[in-house]
């Protein structure tokens, strides 16, 4: 449980890997237990229960999850965080527009609190390396009925070291009617396979300045549509009244959009097909067949770091398939696919990694070899 005023950069949708009508890209259900102390007078162990719904679109994007926690000496809290933005200019490289973020917890049934800000974002990128500063205005409600006006600036920094590592660096100046402060953070993301990790480290200088904090969260995915999450960590007081405390969750987590066997299939499941193929032809090309849900789309095309993100067009091959040829170098590529020129996506399945703007790109595997499937 990270509690803290939600007056941080947010870098979803800055990129052109998002579709273009904001649509749902996944909702997931989770269910585990915590141990925590939400607040002097509700800590201990609690059952949980939450949603969470991703929505993007190619200049936009937003994240809303929500929860429920029950305590053992019978108190609830209830939980509903947003975050999100909206770009008025937004290309791989550069993006300019708005943030926004919210947050809303209700203790027991007389006590609530919450917070809401918005402002201005700029994010600037290239394949390794993503740079995005804003700030944000606007209002909190604390734990005792105040309320405060709050404001932000900071400045966020994210190298991708290999295709399985990143790390980011993050500074954010708060300021308030009673508190001024700046936190500074560091992460590490490293993945393997189905497993993340995620590595947090934070400090504070100025008002309600604290003892350094950490938190270790790993999501482990082993079905296209279930994972495990745990985490353990410290947080740091906040503007809302809550004190510093320590916590420890684990879960399981279930996405409504994936990959579901259907009910009453009985024996094996049989091994799903690749939704990429690459296939080496004499001529020194590759032929690329996508399986893609044709779902009355009238327009695929692929674009990727081999032609600096250029789309380009597929040839429909069949129901749900589609094709091209080109010339690519051996090795691991990324890519998109674009629906009907809006929607920039990725196959149900494929292989991925983040994006610098936190879409996410397809990874393709180019060997050698003449006439061979790779």
């Amino acid at each position: 449980m990270n509690r803290g005023v939600f007056l941080i950069l947010m870098l979803g949708g800055a990129a052109g890997s998002r579709p273009s009508s904001l649509i749902a890209q996944d909702l997931t259900v989770e269910a585990g237990g915590l141990h925590a102390r939400y607040a002097d007078s509700v800590s201990g162990t609690a059952g949980h229960v939450g949603m969470r719904l991703d929505l993007a679109s190619r200049r936009a994007s937003a994240v809303l999850d929500a929860g429920l926690s029950r305590f053992t000496s019978g108190e609830t809290v209830s939980q509903v965080v947003g975050r999100g933005s909206v770009f008025a200019t937004s290309s791989r490289r550069f993006a300019f527009g708005l943030q926004w973020g919210g947050e809303w917890d209700q203790l027991g049934s007389d006590t609530w609190v919450g917070t809401a800000s918005v402002g201005p974002l700029v994010g600037l990128g290239s394949d390794a390396f993503t740079a995005a500063a804003g700030g944000a205005v606007g209002g909190l409600r604390r734990l005792d009925g105040s309320s405060l006006t709050i404001g932000s600036v900071g400045l966020t920094l994210e190298a991708r070291v290999t295709e399985a590592v990143s790390l980011q660096a993050a500074g954010n100046a708060t300021m308030s009617d009673t508190a001024d402060y700046a936190d500074f953070t560091a992460t590490l993301e490293a993945r393997h396979r189905g497993l993340s990790l995620f590595l947090f480290g934070g400090a504070r200088a100025g008002d309600l300045s604290d003892d350094p904090w950490g938190q270790v969260r790993v999501h482990y995915v082993f079905a296209p549509w279930v994972a495990v999450e745990g985490a353990v960590g410290r947080y740091p007081r906040d503007l809302m009244g809550f004190t510093d405390g320590t916590f420890g969750t684990l879960g399981i987590r279930l996405s409504l959009l994936g990959s579901v066997r259907p009910r009453g299939a009985t024996g094996p499941a049989p091994p799903p097909r690749p939704p990429l193929r690459v296939e080496a032809l004499p001529d020194g090309q590759r032929r690329i067949t996508v399986r893609y849900a044709d779902r009355g789309r009238q327009h695929l095309e692929i674009a990727g770091d081999w032609n600096d993100w250029i789309p380009v067009p597929l040839e429909r091959v069949g129901r749900n398939t589609w094709s091209v040829d080109l010339r690519l170098a051996p090795g691991l590529h990324q890519y998109q696919l674009i629906v009907d020129g809006e929607t920039w996506t990725i196959p149900d399945g494929a292989p991925w990694v983040p994006d610098e703007f936190g879409g996410r790109v397809g990874l393709m595997v180019v060997g050698q070899g003449v006439g061979s499937r790779e």
